[in-house]
Formats: structure tokens, sequence, C-alpha cells
């Protein structure tokens, strides 16, 4: 087979597709580019950029920032309920609830609790 022996004699020499050799020398550069851009991503991707600035300390904005913080948390302070407030709403509900024969727990129905939350509210 003529042209069995032209085939082999054609990628020994080296011409067309290349010997092994010059493919293994181009597939290791080829990995190299590669490995060179990942790492030069990498190291580009490991400092993230800052969008925020801390305010300085004494600054204008600090303060506004603090009072509407102080602002805030005494509001949500009044809203909560005192000790005092909240035994005399229990007290209000242990009196108003009706205990069950069967299993021992109180209850109360829905309109008897519409009730206490009216007076509980003057």
């Amino acid at each position: 087979m003529l042209w069995v022996r032209n085939i082999r004699r054609f990628v020994d020499t080296g011409a067309g597709l290349g010997s092994e050799a010059i493919m293994e020398l181009e597939t290791k550069r080829i990995l190299l580019e590669i490995f060179k851009e990942r790492q030069r991503k990498s190291a580009e991707a490991g400092s993230i950029p800052s969008f925020y600035k801390k305010p300085e300390e004494g600054s204008i904005s600090s303060r506004v920032q603090r009072l509407a913080k102080y602002r805030f948390l005494k509001k949500q302070s009044e809203l909560l309920l005192n000790a005092d407030d909240l035994d005399a709403m229990w007290v209000c509900l242990r009196e108003n609830c009706v205990i069950d024969d069967a299993t021992g727990a109180e209850k109360m129905n829905y309109e008897d609790f519409c009730h206490i939350a009216t007076v509980c509210t003057e």
C-alpha cells in the first residue's frame, strides 16, 4: 500500500501536521498562556473595591446619624410596655378567662379578647 507509506513518511518528516515533539511544545505553550491568564485574573479579583466610606468621627453626617438612631430607639422604647403595664394586662386576661374542666386550660373567646383589648388600651 503505497498511500500508507507516503502518509507515514509525511508525518515522520515533521511536515504537514508536525511531529509529536512540536505538537507537545505547542500544547505546553498554550497551557502556559492559559495558566498565566488565570493567575492574572485571580490576582485582579483578589482586590475588592470599597464603595462605602465610613464617615469621620466629628463630621456632621456622623452626628446626624447618631441623633437619628437615638430618636428611633427612643420612639421604639416608648412603644414597649413597661413591667407594671404588662402585669396589669396579664391580671386582666387572667380575670376574664374561662377554665376548661376537661383539660384545665385557660381559654377565652374572641369577644372577651376584644373587650379586654379595649380596656387595656384605655
